[in-house]
């Protein structure tokens, strides 16, 4: 399954900032209900688990669909950083949706860069105006 622990992996959902307070907004939700802290930047929660699956899966669909975190966007590609920029990945893991729906071609990539730079770039204006004022 996607959305959780599987073949014996625990997975873990990461989100940034910008995205849970998104995800509050739409659920009506305080992030603690849903979401802990993980102390480390860009990915600062993980989506609690319910049984082993993610806290907004309901039945087999995706109760935050709108707004979910990018990683969910993006599964079952990942990106990583190599020689020549930044690069996808498919999983490893077997993804059920895999052979599904329509072909994704270079734009649907290119849009996914897009929005996660965007992303990225809120992440980074947020942590420069928590930062102001600090001591450094």
């Amino acid at each position: 399954m996607c959305c959780g622990d599987a073949g014996g992996r625990r997975r873990k959902i990461l989100a940034m900032e910008y995205e849970v307070d998104s995800i509050a907004k739409f659920t009506g939700l305080e992030a603690d209900a849903f979401s802990y802290t993980t102390g480390r930047w860009p990915y600062t929660h993980a989506i609690r688990k319910v049984n082993g699956v993610c806290f907004f899966l309901k039945g087999s669909s995706c109760s935050i669909y709108e707004v979910r975190p990018l990683v969910c966007v993006f599964y079952p590609f990942s990106m990583s950083l190599g020689d020549r920029g930044l690069r996808f990945k498919l999983t490893k893991e077997r993804c059920p949706g895999i052979g599904e729906g329509e072909v994704l071609g270079r734009r649907y990539f290119e849009e996914l860069f897009r929005a996660y730079r965007r992303v990225m770039e809120a992440e980074a204006r947020a942590l420069m105006e928590g930062l102001r004022g600090e001591p450094i």
